[in-house]
């Protein structure tokens, strides 16, 4: 419990904490350069996790493997838009998220099955031939950079990584995280939460008064006045709240509401797992068809329907509308989460999209720790204390209807930006604005 709290923590600390910044360095040195480093940092950390003769040395290695994590993530983002041609760009990143949520449904049995046959460090160290097989296609595929000097580059461009802004950020983050992660279990009126929420605000509006004042901010905010970009990651902030509190409520709801075993349970969660994996694929697909934003649209309208329809049919017997809604819920994310991913990158130039990358898993990272936080806050809240049915029904009811709520926000972004994305595409064709591809090696 509490080890395996601290273990987890550790990694998710390091990872969204250090996004903004890798996202930075890979503007300035280059994102496949910053990729293939990320692994070799993974894997190195993974062999440390798996070799650990302590929890101290556990969570260190944990949160060192959180740093390679950060910055594969942030620049896996990054990539696509140079890998993928403009009309398969969709599809590329349906592809990404597919394969993403294809390694969490087989991670937990294969984590399962090699704790139970062999040891748990056989966990961190099945991701050594993983990473071998990576780095070597890393190598072969991914783009090559332009700049062909990194420590060079990085010592003459050094004042433009603003490491006072890194270091604000990544306190700040990390105060905003482990508040948001401890205050169910220490109390959200605590001393130690209400101090370390303190400490955020402080230390985030520090970070943005330096980025407003700084000539090479951390996290560019002249991004903020592309009107797509910024509707693009205001959508975004929504669906993630609503993912994180899918991902929280529903084990609950299936097995203390409706009175499935963990087993049942299990077997139902897999089926939104999998609705989610197929839909996101397909979505990308029908991105590259249509306006990636009216993909969007239909994902959160489809979720706003999904939220309201479980919200008022809880009452219901049996298991029909859950697993309806779980459907519906799944396919709204899909429908979304992807396109999105590609709008955001798209909408941004080249040169930089590892700041928008970071700014864009920062902000997809946060919301989802937030809506796990938020809304199981909400419904211990409205549960009161009782385990009466009729309690866990009123609570889940308010729940679902403010999940509707936020996910009718976010398709009105999505329904705002609708309005400037033939703009953006025509203004770009008729200025001549190409972009430039790297060649690949």
């Amino acid at each position: 419990g509490a080890l395996g709290s601290e273990v987890v923590l550790a990694y998710l600390l390091f990872l969204s904490g250090m996004l903004l910044f890798f996202g930075r360095l890979a503007d300035i040195v280059g994102a496949s350069r910053i990729f293939r480093w990320g692994m070799l940092l993974f894997s190195c950390a993974s062999l440390l996790c798996g070799a650990a003769l302590s929890l101290n040395m556990l969570v260190l290695s944990r949160a060192i493997q959180g740093v390679g994590g950060a910055m594969l993530t942030v620049t896996a983002f990054a990539l696509v838009p140079f890998v993928a041609p403009r009309e398969r760009r969709g599809e590329a990143f349906g592809l990404l998220a597919m394969m993403a949520s294809a390694g969490t449904i087989i991670g937990a049995p294969l984590g399962g099955f090699l704790t139970g046959t062999l040891s748990w460090r056989w966990i961190f160290l099945i991701n050594l031939p993983v990473g071998a097989l990576a780095t070597f296609a890393a190598l072969r595929l991914l783009p090559a950079d332009e700049e062909r000097q990194p420590f060079r580059t990085l010592r003459h461009r050094i004042g433009e990584l603003d490491l006072p802004g890194s270091v604000a950020s990544f306190l700040g983050f990390l105060a905003l995280l482990i508040a948001l992660n401890r205050g169910s279990q220490l109390g959200w009126s605590s001393p130690s939460i209400l101090g370390a929420f303190l400490a955020a605000a402080i230390l985030l509006a520090l970070f943005t008064l330096r980025e407003v004042r700084t000539p090479v901010p951390l996290m560019d905010l002249s991004l903020f006045r592309n009107r797509d970009f910024s509707l693009a990651i205001a959508g975004g902030v929504p669906a993630y709240l609503v993912f994180g509190a899918v991902g929280i409520l529903m084990p609950f709801l299936l097995q203390n509401y409706k009175g499935l075993s963990p087993q049942q349970a299990g077997t139902v969660l897999l089926l939104y797992s999998l609705t989610y994996m197929s839909t996101a694929y397909l979505a990308g697909r029908l991105a590259d068809r249509l306006s990636p934003k009216l993909v969007c649209f239909g994902g959160m309208a489809l979720a706003t329907g999904a939220c309201l329809f479980i919200a008022t049919t809880l009452f219901s017997p049996g298991m029909g509308h859950v697993i309806l809604f779980l459907v519906g819920i799944a396919a709204s994310f899909g429908l979304f989460l992807s396109p999105n991913n590609a709008f955001v990158m798209s909408s941004v130039p080249g040169g930089k999209r590892g700041g928008a990358s970071g700014i864009f898993s920062t902000s997809s990272r946060l919301s989802l720790t937030i809506g796990v936080s938020l809304f199981e806050a909400l419904y211990v809240q409205c549960l009161g204390g009782s385990i009466a049915t009729e309690a866990m029904a009123a609570a889940f009811r308010t729940v679902w209807f403010t999940a509707a709520v936020l996910c009718g926000a976010g398709a009105l972004c999505a329904l705002l930006s609708l309005r400037s994305v033939s703009r953006h595409s025509s203004h770009k064709t008729e200025s001549g604005d190409a972009e430039k591809e790297i060649p690949l090696v």
